[in-house]
């Protein structure tokens, strides 16, 4: 994902790392996306955040992936546009903007007449951000917070969005924050296509 930053201006060392991604991608013919009809039809979000990883900025990095019927139909990084002051905050940030492209998703797809995907489960591997989304209880270190996410406070109310914890080890969206060794390539790699 950190190629994707320098598309508009890359250097030999980046056409270098994309061609070794596309390499990687054709030494794993086995891996496929695959999407089902049973009882997995639904939309499900991942969001993490590398907290303070993203530059010399000290931003952080959000990724998400949003599956459909169990294949992935988007993924993003980027980085924050704030700068983040607790992990429980990056990790906040890029919930709301994983709720954003699945609140569009769910709404997208019930206009094409699945109103059943209308809500979504969102999953977070951060304890203390699943909380505040969901209560809204801002104590005074995290009172900036507040204001800026009423929105994901208000799709979580109405039922949108289901929060769900994941642990950090099965978190999908984990290869969209940080640089990636081969070894946590194929390790993410092979959750997603045993996420089916």
């Amino acid at each position: 994902m950190q190629a994707c930053r320098h598309m508009s201006n890359p250097t030999t060392s980046h056409m270098g790392a994309a061609k070794r991604i596309l390499r990687y991608l054709r030494g794993k013919p086995e891996l496929e996306i695959t999407y089902n009809k049973d009882s997995k039809f639904g939309l499900s979000c991942y969001s993490d955040a590398s907290y303070a990883r993203g530059n010399e900025k000290s931003r952080s990095v959000t990724g998400s992936i949003i599956f459909l019927a169990g294949g992935p139909i988007h993924f993003g990084s980027q980085l924050q546009r704030i700068t983040a002051q607790s992990t429980s905050e990056s990790e906040l940030i890029a919930m709301n903007t994983t709720a954003k492209h699945g609140v569009y998703f769910a709404f997208m797809l019930g206009e094409l007449g699945w109103g059943n995907l209308r809500t979504f489960k969102l999953f977070g591997d951060n304890r203390s951000a699943l909380l505040l989304a969901a209560s809204g209880n801002f104590s005074n270190r995290s009172r900036h917070i507040a204001v800026r996410y009423a929105a994901l406070r208000d799709w979580i109310k109405q039922g949108i969005i289901e929060l769900d914890f994941v642990a950090s080890a099965q978190m999908l969206a984990d290869i969209c924050t940080k640089y990636c060794v081969r070894e946590v390539q194929d390790q993410v790699m092979h959750q997603i296509a045993n996420f089916n």
